[in-house]
């Protein structure tokens, strides 16, 4: 069992879709979305309306458990 004390741990994956950037980028642009095909079981809801239109925006959502990262 994990304990505050241990070091975090980093898990990454990756895929190749085939589709254009701006496609891939309308799915993402839109956090009240993410938690229908993100996939890592810890979206559970945003408030709709906070689109991302470019860097630097922020948008808040609901986890399903207690995360000790940060979001960026």
């Amino acid at each position: 069992m994990a304990t505050d004390q241990e070091a975090p741990r980093v898990v990454s994956a990756s895929r190749e879709i085939a589709a254009a950037p701006e496609r891939i980028f309308e799915l993402i642009a839109d956090p009240a979305a993410q938690p229908r095909w993100d996939g890592n079981d810890n979206l559970a809801s945003a408030p709709a309306g906070q689109r991302v239109r470019r860097t630097g925006d922020v948008f808040t959502m609901t986890l399903t458990r207690a995360t000790s990262g940060r979001i960026t």
